[in-house]
């Protein structure tokens, strides 16, 4: 029987504690670091509903990553950042990235000020995994996803207000847009860096209780999204 903290492949079906009680997609085993400010809106809906699952979570406002402790790898149980709002690093982001190529997992989203640090801010770790967030506000819904694990299933997510996505360096083939806005651009983005995965989606709504209680498919991004940065897909 599988089972947290083990590290092992108790079931022999090719993960390591992949540990879903609720059978909801959110693997019970993830442990996840919030670095960044909450939202204005509620968000207590997406917390609870993340916590519910088992997640062992933590929040750090300061780093980005300055703790000592070896990172993960697709072998282990793999943690990952949310990120929105994130202060800008007074240092180059070294460590960061080593954690990311050493099998870390890191989402990103934006958050809203109204100043050149909604974009500058969350760039300043991301520019690194080959990732920024570019070009002035734009709004969804996004309808258009494309076929990759991490966005499995999904068919409209709420986008209002947000960035674009874009590859620093176009021609890095294992960055690719998974989900389109209606102007074409990109709302979310994937990267594998090292041993280690990256999503960056363009909006904050999609934490928001207004958006878990009233759009199903919601819960289901998440899933999707902690999964595939989890190694379980």
């Amino acid at each position: 029987m599988e089972q947290c903290g083990d590290r092992i492949d108790n079931d022999c079906n090719g993960f390591v504690d992949d540990v879903d009680e609720g059978e909801d997609g959110l693997y019970d085993c993830l442990r996840i670091g919030i670095f960044g400010i909450a939202g204005l809106n509620a968000s207590s809906t997406s917390t609870s509903g993340l916590r519910q699952t088992g997640f062992r979570w933590n929040a750090c406002k300061r780093g980005p990553m300055k703790s000592s402790r070896p990172p993960p790898s697709p072998t282990t149980t793999s943690s990952f950042l949310i990120a929105s709002s994130v202060p800008t690093p007074k240092r180059k982001p070294v460590c960061f990235t080593d954690w990311v190529e050493a099998g870390g997992g890191v989402m990103s989203m934006t958050g809203y000020t109204g100043g050149l640090e909604d974009t500058d801010r969350p760039n300043s770790l991301l520019e690194a995994l080959n990732l920024n967030y570019a070009g002035g506000l734009t709004s969804g819904p996004v309808t258009s996803f494309e076929s990759h694990p991490s966005v499995s299933g999904i068919t409209s997510v709420t986008f209002s207000g947000g960035f674009a996505v874009a590859a620093v360096n176009p021609n890095i083939t294992s960055t690719v847009k998974v989900a389109t806005l209606p102007n074409d651009s990109a709302a979310a983005m994937v990267s594998t860096v090292g041993n280690g995965r990256v999503f960056a989606w363009g909006d904050e709504w999609i934490e928001f209780d207004s958006e878990w209680t009233s759009m199903p498919e919601i819960p289901k991004f998440w899933a999707g999204v902690t999964a595939w940065l989890g190694h379980y897909r």
